[in-house]
């Protein structure tokens, strides 16, 4: 990935717990690993552990958390040092309807501080973020969702020769653009050259 931010933070959608840890010493080590202090790793574990409701798991095995429980410890280690990217798959799989209204808010704070979240979902839970722009992957063709009743227009304007000025239109109408107008000339012949020709403006 090129220009990948310095820290990425990941939620797959089944969190690996047959791990040999407690939740707080899984935590532990993951803050650590990612190079925060003790002192700060132990505030910021002590922190997402009260805020995701882990508090009665602290010393409770990985392995023996259920689902649910397991999926609260995948969002808070990812979320231990404040992610350029976040990338959460199926963040909502399993999770109780307090932890589910907390993921809105873990993307509201990754954005407002300059980070950028991708989100996977196929149980339509993106409507608890309104703002988000989707993509649908279907028949191996990726494409943007346009949300019902938003306009989405984009006006451009095409510069061709006057031999080419069927054919184009012809071409952009068959690919489903709309022709506003064909006009005669951009701009002074002196300021584009020899052979300055006929503009059309398109709507995609």
């Amino acid at each position: 990935m090129l220009d990948r931010p310095a820290v990425v933070g990941w939620v797959p959608e089944r969190f690996p717990a047959e791990q040999p840890f407690t939740v707080d010493g899984y935590l532990t080590a993951m803050a650590r690993i990612a190079g925060l202090s003790p002192a700060t790793t132990e505030r910021t574990v002590r922190r997402w552990v009260d805020r995701l409701g882990l508090g009665p798991f602290r010393t409770v095995r990985l392995a023996q958390l259920s689902k649910g429980t397991a999926q609260k410890v995948g969002l808070a280690q990812a979320v231990l040092r404040p992610p350029g990217l976040l990338v959460l798959d199926e963040p909502w799989e399993g999770l109780d309807a307090a932890a589910r209204e907390l993921v809105p808010q873990l993307v509201d704070e990754v954005l407002a501080d300059g980070g950028s979240v991708l989100v996977s979902d196929h149980r339509g839970e993106t409507v608890r973020l309104p703002d988000a722009r989707e993509w649908l992957v279907a028949d191996g063709a990726v494409v943007e969702r346009v949300p019902s009743g938003e306009a989405s227009v984009a006006v451009v304007e095409l510069e061709v020769t006057v031999g080419q000025l069927p054919a184009t239109v012809a071409r952009l109408r068959a690919e489903g653009h709309h022709v506003l107008r064909v006009r005669g000339q951009s701009a002074p012949p002196e300021a584009t050259g020899p052979g300055a020709e006929p503009s059309s403006e398109v709507a995609r």
